[in-house]
């Protein structure tokens, strides 16, 4: 672990945020308002916050990542001006003396301001971080550094945002003093508690393109799915009118344009040891610019990446299927995979169609021969075989004593046993259950669905078991968790 290294920033209130600030720092704090000493202390009463975005996924992140994801070329959310939730902390234990401070945990990329004003939002004052011209700061504008003992601690941009360097991935802490009537309103000192090692996230899948003023399809942003060692990537995107720049050969055309440009980039670090863009086009694609891409008609696609072939596959939707409940239309299902599907919350027995509201689906499809009953289902439609598959939520036997063991799907349906209420509204589910043979582990209570597997939120706690072989009545209350199991060996009839 390194030692730690503390720089102290000074800034005066003529120099906070705005559209041209020089970088700064000072080797030393100055005493109460840069040195004068005659300037009385004045209670701060502003709560001062961090505004940003990290880089990182769900699991590993900085504490930036809470506002929003830094992507190349960009950020997909965060920087919201009006959001206080990574806020610096005053020291109420020093007298006469406003002390703020803030750790970070910053990977390389991460990015922030500091603001003070959260109803004014951009409009009100941010300080700015580089300032005062001092003895750290090389080159200047967009293109100045912030180092500290040959390490570059921190870079900035156009916007004078404080980015962590790359390979100055660490656990940063900020302390701010303020004296708001002093002409140095300003002090920040900044320590670098430890480094830490860089964060690395080789796939983060994303499509792109020209559709919009920022180069980045709104909505693109792939979501993945592991199949057995693979990962497929995927996401459905919508190219409309206004999108249409081209002509069939990629060429901009302003009348008449066809086409947009779109293709898939990793945005994340790659394989490779350092950062890399990786651009995956599908067939042979079309020059456009600096890019290979593909052209695409209006319409609706789903797009698929499959991270161990790097194969890109662009299919376009020519439905879109939406709910039809007693007569009237209802909610759009989503497209995944070449199928359909929806989710429904019926409180009484409904008559449900499905309607292609392009109707290259030519007649609306019958969801069940007559209508489904109140309760919480699963919709699946698939147009290639003009199949449609449908599932209650229920609560069910879950365990080791069918095959496969410990889930819900049509693969052990018709070993699956259903829990039915006893009585309407008492609560007490029951089933009827015969092992050939003792379970290793045993069962529980849990909700399911057939088509969406098990819900592990609503299970009915620990496993339970039987002794010996036989037929069972199980009743379980959900109500009563652990203990609303009875377990009950039904008579041998002679």
């Amino acid at each position: 672990m390194k030692a730690k290294k503390i720089v102290a920033l000074v800034m005066s209130a003529a120099m906070v945020a705005g559209a041209a600030s020089m970088l700064a720092a000072c080797k030393k704090n100055p005493d109460n308002g840069g040195g004068n000493t005659t300037i009385p202390y004045v209670e701060d009463t502003n709560s001062y916050y961090a505004v940003g975005a990290g880089k990182g996924d769900a699991t590993t992140h900085g504490t930036l990542y809470k506002q929003g994801t830094m992507i190349a070329g960009g950020v997909e959310d965060g920087w919201n001006p009006k959001s206080d939730d990574i806020p610096f902390t005053k020291d109420t234990t020093i007298e006469d003396e406003n002390v703020y401070t803030l750790t970070l945990t910053m990977y390389a990329g991460d990015a922030f301001k500091i603001l003070y004003d959260k109803d004014a939002g951009w409009g009100g004052e941010a300080i700015n971080f580089f300032s005062l011209e001092a003895d750290y700061i090389e080159g200047d504008a967009a293109e100045a550094t912030y180092t500290v003992e040959g390490e570059t601690w921190f870079v900035t941009n156009g916007d004078s945002n404080i980015i962590c360097n790359e390979d100055q991935d660490g656990v940063y802490k900020f302390t701010l003093k303020t004296y708001p009537e002093a002409e140095t309103k300003y002090v920040i000192s900044v320590e670098k508690d430890h480094s830490i090692d860089r964060l690395r996230i080789p796939y983060k899948m994303r499509v792109l393109g020209d559709f919009n003023r920022y180069g980045i399809y709104t909505g693109g942003e792939m979501t993945s799915k592991t199949v057995g060692t693979n990962v497929i990537w995927s996401t459905t995107i919508k190219i409309e009118a206004e999108d249409l720049t081209l002509d069939s050969t990629g060429a901009e055309a302003a009348t008449g344009a066809t086409h947009s440009a779109i293709y898939v980039s990793n945005i994340g670090d790659g394989e490779g040891k350092e950062n890399e863009k990786m651009e995956f086009v599908e067939g042979e694609g079309v020059t456009v610019g600096d890019n290979t891409v593909n052209l695409l008609e209006e319409g609706k696609y789903n797009v698929t990446f499959n991270q161990t072939t790097k194969a890109v596959t662009i299919t376009k939707i020519e439905e879109e299927m939406q709910f039809v409940l007693g007569g009237k239309t209802g909610a759009m299902l989503t497209y995944e995979d070449g199928v359909w599907k929806g989710t429904l919350n019926l409180t009484e027995s409904t008559v449900v169609k499905l309607h292609d509201i392009n109707g290259y689906v030519t007649a609306d499809v019958a969801v069940g021969e007559t209508a489904l009953a109140a309760g919480e289902w699963e919709i699946r439609y698939t147009r290639a075989t003009n199949t449609v598959e449908f599932a209650d939520w229920a609560w069910y036997l879950v365990g080791d004593y069918t095959n496969p063991a410990w889930s819900a799907s049509k693969d052990n349906e018709d070993q699956l046993v259903r829990l039915t209420e006893t009585e309407p509204g008492s609560g007490v589910y029951s089933g009827e259950v015969t092992f050939t043979t003792v379970p290793a582990q045993g069962f529980k209570a849990a909700k399911a669905n057939i088509l969406s597997g098990i819900n592990w939120d609503s299970n009915g706690g620990q496993n339970q078991n039987v002794t010996a072989t036989g037929t069972y009545i199980i009743s379980y209350k959900p109500a009563d968790g652990d203990a609303g199991y009875t377990i009950t060996l039904k008579p041998t009839q002679p």
